[in-house]
C-alpha cells in the first residue's frame, strides 16, 4: 500500500467510519487520522504507517478515546476532581480530553514567529526549571509582600504566605485560563494568581522567539454511538461544524459553565469517530451528531480475500454467502466483515488449523451474538441442515438423559439442545459446503 500525495483528497474535519465488526475500520482509522496530522507524509507499507502513527501518539497530536454509557460531559470537557490535602476534601477543576486537545491545536493553529510571553506552556516550562533549581522554593513577589510556592503537584500549586504556616493552594488550570484571558478571577486568591502571572510573564522575556508551524491534531472517538452525545458535547456541539470554527467565517465562541472561560474549537482539529453498527444502526443515531459528521461506510468486502484457499476453500465465496444469508435473515448491519480473515493472505503457509481458530474464536461466537444463541438460524447461515451430521458445525446434542437426571412424574419442554461438533472444524468439506450448496451428501 503506497499514499501518494499528489492524489490526496482532503480530510473531512469530522467524520464517522461506521460498519459491521471486522471491516477494517480500525486500520482506516489509523490511516484517515496519520492523513489528516500529516498530509504530505507517505507511506510504502503498513508498518511505515503504523510507526508514523504511534510516533504522532506520542507527540500528542493523535489521541483516542472510547465513549460508554457513563462517559459524560465532565470527562469529555470539564469537571471537577476531589481529593484531600491535609486531610481536608479539596475540589480541583479538571480538563477532559476534549479540552485539552483544543488547547494544544490552538497553540499550532497558525504560522507565526511566537513571544514565548504570550505561551503559557512556554513560561510554565521555563517555571519548572526554576522550580527544579531551588527545592527550597519558589520566592514570588507581591506589591507590598511576597510568598513561596513550595510544591507543584500535577494540577496543584502549595504556596505558603508571608506569614503563618498554613498551607494555600493555586490551580494551575484556573492559572493557565487567566493568563490566556479565557477568565477572570476576583476571588481572595487574585493577587496571588496576578502575581504568578507576572513571575512567568519575566521568564518568558528571558526566552527566544520561536518559530511555530501549523500543526494538525486528531481527536479518534472509538465506539462513538454507545455515548450519549447531548450528555458529553453539551453546548459544544454546534462549534465544531466547520464554518463554526475558529478562523472561519461564522466562528462561534461560548462561556463554559463550570469555569466561566471563553472556549472554541480551531480548524485544525479533525474528530475521526467509529460505530459498530451491530450495536446501533444509523437510524438510532443522535440526529444532532448526524448533521455534523460525514459519514463513510466500511462494508464487508470479500473480494479482499480472493486468492486465499485452504485445501480446496474458496474463502471469499465462503463469506460472500455468509453474509447474504445472515442480510436475510437479519440485515446487513449485522454481516461479518473481512478483516477476520485478512492476515491469511500475509501467511507463507495458511492451514486449516487457521480457518479452524478463526471460525471457533471470531465466527461463531459473532453468529451466537447476533441470533441470539438461536441455533437453529446459525445453521442456516452455515447450511448445516443440508450437510451430512460429520460435516456440520452444530450438531443436536443427544447426550443428556432426561429420565435420569429428573426421575419421577417432571414435565419438561421438548426443545432440540445443540452443541458445537468439534471434529467438524477439522474438515475442509464443512466449509466447501457452505456455499456450495447441493454439494452435501
Amino acid at each position: 500500500m503506497t499514499n501518494n500525495s499528489t492524489t490526496q483528497v482532503s480530510q473531512p474535519l469530522n467524520q464517522i467510519l461506521f460498519g459491521p465488526p471486522g471491516t477494517g475500520k480500525t486500520f482506516t482509522t489509523i490511516e484517515r487520522a496519520v492523513r489528516a496530522a500529516e498530509p504530505n507524509f507517505s507511506w510504502a507499507n503498513r508498518d511505515e504507517l503504523k510507526a508514523k502513527y504511534q510516533e504522532l501518539i506520542r507527540e500528542g497530536r493523535i489521541r483516542f478515546v472510547t465513549f460508554h454509557q457513563s462517559f459524560s460531559y465532565e470527562d469529555f470537557v470539564e469537571g471537577l476532581t476531589a481529593h484531600t490535602d491535609d486531610e481536608k476534601l479539596v475540589y480541583e477543576k479538571r480538563l477532559g480530553i476534549f479540552r485539552q486537545i483544543v488547547r494544544d491545536a490552538k497553540e499550532h493553529q497558525n504560522t507565526e514567529v511566537k513571544n514565548p510571553t504570550n505561551s503559557f506552556s512556554d513560561c510554565w516550562d521555563a517555571f519548572l526549571t526554576e522550580f527544579e533549581d531551588h527545592p527550597e522554593g519558589v520566592q514570588i513577589s507581591m506589591k507590598r509582600s511576597k510568598f513561596i510556592i513550595t510544591e507543584v503537584d500535577g494540577n496543584t500549586i502549595r504556596f505558603d504566605k508571608n506569614q503563618g504556616d498554613s498551607v494555600n493552594t493555586l490551580s494551575v488550570s484556573t492559572l493557565e485560563a487567566i493568563f490566556n484571558g479565557e477568565r477572570r478571577f476576583n476571588g481572595g486568591l487574585k493577587p496571588y494568581y496576578q502575581s504568578l502571572i507576572s513571575h512567568l510573564e519575566s521568564l518568558g522575556e528571558q526566552l527566544d522567539k520561536k518559530a511555530v508551524k501549523r500543526q494538525n491534531y486528531v481527536l479518534i472517538i472509538d465506539e462513538i454511538n454507545r455515548g450519549n452525545i447531548s450528555r458529553i458535547f453539551g453546548e459544544l456541539i454546534t462549534l465544531i461544524e466547520p464554518s463554526k470554527r475558529s478562523g472561519a467565517s461564522e466562528a462561534l465562541e461560548v462561556t463554559l459553565p463550570l469555569t466561566g472561560d471563553r472556549f472554541s474549537v480551531p480548524d485544525n482539529l479533525y474528530i475521526i469517530g467509529t460505530m459498530n453498527t451491530a450495536d446501533r444502526s444509523l437510524a438510532g443515531l443522535d440526529l444532532a451528531l448526524r448533521r455534523r459528521f460525514d459519514f463513510v461506510e466500511m462494508p464487508p468486502l470479500p473480494e479482499e480475500l480472493k486468492g486465499i484457499s485452504i485445501d480446496g476453500i474458496d474463502v471469499d465465496k465462503m463469506l460472500d454467502v455468509i453474509n447474504r444469508r445472515i442480510t436475510a435473515l437479519l440485515d446487513k448491519d449485522h454481516c461479518i466483515g473481512h478483516a477476520y480473515f485478512i492476515h491469511l493472505k500475509d501467511k507463507a503457509e495458511v492451514a486449516l488449523t487457521d480457518l479452524a481458530e478463526i471460525f471457533k474464536q471470531k465466527i461463531i461466537p459473532l453468529l451466537q451474538e447476533y441470533f441470539f444463541e438461536d441455533w437453529q438460524r446459525i445453521r442456516w447461515v452455515l447450511n448445516d441442515q443440508s450437510k451430512a451430521s460429520a460435516n456440520a458445525f452444530i450438531v443436536k446434542d443427544d447426550a443428556i438423559n432426561f429420565d435420569e437426571l429428573f426421575p419421577g412424574d417432571v414435565q419438561l419442554n421438548s426443545r432440540d439442545r445443540w452443541r458445537l461438533n468439534e471434529s467438524a472444524f477439522e474438515q475442509a468439506t464443512s466449509y466447501k459446503q457452505i456455499y456450495e450448496v447441493g454439494s452435501a451428501e
